[in-house]
């Protein structure tokens, strides 16, 4: 798949008619040639100079790191689902006005295994592998069965969702797993961590910091035995690594809690009513892919775990009707209740939203695919809990498409005003991908800025970095890799996040075109 790079527009001039003005067309603005976002790496590097365009801020000064899919087939074999591309971490250091950028794909044991043998070798979301031969087949199958009784992951660790800086180390993340870390100097591999073996399976790729506590937590949901465990482990700002607790989940196995959230006292998890019959799990063993194995069952509610961070022996459980959670934006108390803001789905629908994107699929398909869009798919939705009376009241903060969402990251677990996000237009095209344009909402008043970043500009989740001695707390500047289809090439784009209608300020170019990316950090110096 090669799609089409270059973007034609036409611009009618009208003629001039007496004294009358002259009217001119605006060009089109459009979004079309997003196809590059979906095609492989073409070159790896080292850190080397890279090209800036206008007033770089004196004041930035640090590195910022973004993960997602670099590649998205495997010796002449397309994978089956988006998420199924193997990680490559993206890197821009800014120091002094001057910028510095590195490329580099995860160097997993499962990519290299592969490369090797000349051939796809794991399942995954959604692709399947079966191996050539009846013994082939019983080899894997053995392989499978063997790793799952020891507890360890029997896929590739694609390391391709997230970034976690933590005490100067960079860790590549894939939720199913162990993360993967990097050299934050280099981006060469180190390979597979347990963090001085805090962590004996998987590890979320969504961590969340608490500023007030200076720590941070994340998780992982493992299969021992029969029973699914909830895994909570803390980050300190200083300090190792540290099991903090164990919850037993009512349903097994459970998949697809995807995020979770922390205010200053509380972890708050929503399990979405995703099962995985076992009688599926011989499809998995055989070869079948992952996705399909799932099934979105209503009857059973999606489940509200509140941990509290001083006793978690103390857990707060019940069920509300069903939903699926993407993204937390940012949680706090306030009146004895915890005020959770989170990107809201009825359904799994985002994984077909996105899931194909890379296929080449024809417009109908999408059309299709988004037909299937239920109302308050990917909203912005605030969820504010009674921990004492177990309930749960929902309302929606934006009715506009959004994914992605950001804050200063400085408010983590306290009450804030701001977040940033990725934003569907409603003029939309049924296309492979929508997420266009930049919206700043304020989620206590409702106001909204969206932001395009012109004809065939395709930003990523944008990052908030606060200028420094900000008096105010949208007092910072945005950070989002950014596709240019046009001319099928990349660039860091910075914005004034007090104005994003000014557009960006400065642009870093790479030089060539870099994939879709998920989630990114940045590490001041």
């Amino acid at each position: 798949m090669t799609g089409n790079i270059t973007s034609e527009i036409d611009v009618d001039q009208s003629e001039l008619v007496g004294t009358e003005p002259v009217s001119v067309k605006q060009p089109e603005v459009s979004y079309r040639q997003w196809r590059g976002l979906f095609l492989d790496i073409q070159q790896e590097h080292d850190f080397k100079p890279l090209t800036i365009e206008g007033d770089l801020p004196a004041d930035i000064s640090g590195i910022f790191y973004q993960n997602g899919p670099g590649l998205f087939s495997a010796q002449g074999t397309q994978y089956g689902h988006l998420f199924d591309g193997d990680g490559l971490i993206r890197s821009i250091r800014i120091k002094d006005g001057k910028a510095q950028g590195a490329v580099k794909l995860v160097q997993s044991t499962g990519l290299q295994e592969e490369r090797q043998a000349g051939k796809i070798l794991f399942s995954g979301l959604g692709t399947a592998v079966v191996a050539d031969t009846r013994v082939g087949r019983w080899k894997s199958i053995l392989t499978m069965l063997r790793k799952g009784m020891k507890g360890e992951f029997a896929g590739k660790n694609l390391a391709n969702t997230s970034v976690l800086i933590w005490q100067n180390r960079l860790l590549a993340l894939l939720e199913a797993t162990k993360p993967t870390e990097m050299n934050p100097d280099t981006l060469d591999t180190i390979g597979e961590t347990s963090l001085g073996k805090a962590v004996q399976g998987a590890f979320s790729a969504h961590p969340h910091w608490v500023s007030e506590r200076q720590t941070g937590f994340n998780f992982g949901v493992n299969q021992r035995g029969a029973d699914t465990f909830l895994d909570v482990v803390e980050l300190p700002k200083n300090g190792p690594c540290k099991a903090f607790t164990s919850i037993k989940l009512d349903r097994r196995p459970v998949v697809m809690v995807h995020d979770n959230i922390a205010t200053a006292n509380h972890l708050v998890f929503f399990i979405p009513p995703v099962h995985f019959p076992l009688k599926n799990l011989w499809n998995i063993i055989k070869g079948s892919a992952i996705l399909p194995q799932f099934e979105w069952k209503e009857s059973l509610g999606t489940e509200v775990i509140i941990i509290p961070i001083d006793d978690p022996t103390k857990v707060t459980r019940f069920k509300t009707k069903p939903f699926f959670c993407t993204h937390f934006a940012n949680a706090y108390e306030e009146n004895g209740k915890l005020i959770v803001d989170y990107v809201h789905s009825p359904d799994l629908f985002v994984f077909d939203y996105i899931g194909s994107s890379h296929m080449g699929y024809s417009k109908k398909f999408h059309q299709d695919v988004f037909d299937k869009m239920k109302p308050e798919t990917l909203v912005l939705r605030r969820a504010t809990i009674d921990v004492d009376r177990k309930d749960i009241q929902f309302r929606t903060l934006s009715n506009k498409v959004c994914e992605f969402p950001k804050i200063n990251p400085s408010l983590q677990g306290s009450r804030y005003n701001y977040t940033y996000m990725l934003h569907q237009l409603d003029t939309f095209e049924p296309t492979g991908y929508t997420l266009t344009h930049l919206l700043k909402l304020n989620v206590q008043t409702g106001e909204s800025t969206i932001v395009g970043l012109g004809s065939e500009q395709f930003p990523s989740e944008p990052v908030f970095i606060r200028k420094k001695n900000a008096k105010s707390e949208d007092e910072g500047y945005l950070l989002t890799i950014t596709y240019d289809g046009n001319k099928h090439l990349s660039y860091l784009a910075v914005l004034d996040a007090q104005h994003l209608k000014q557009g960006p300020i400065a642009k870093i170019h790479f030089g060539q075109a870099l994939p879709i990316g998920f989630h990114g950090a940045w590490r001041p110096l």
